[in-house]
């Protein structure tokens, strides 16, 4: 049964048909060598986090 259960959530975690926004800091970000401005709002699959 633990199997079964690890198996189901992983499943869940994989297939979120939606993104999870995220609000990055007033004063921006450098992200893989590109600057994003403050306070943008990104979406980060789940599958990322």
């Amino acid at each position: 049964l633990p199997l079964l259960n690890a198996i189901v959530n992983e499943v869940l975690r994989l297939s979120t048909p939606f993104f999870l926004p995220r609000v990055l800091p007033s004063d921006g970000m450098i992200i893989d060598g590109q600057h994003i401005p403050g306070d943008t709002i990104v979406g980060i699959a789940k599958i990322y986090r």
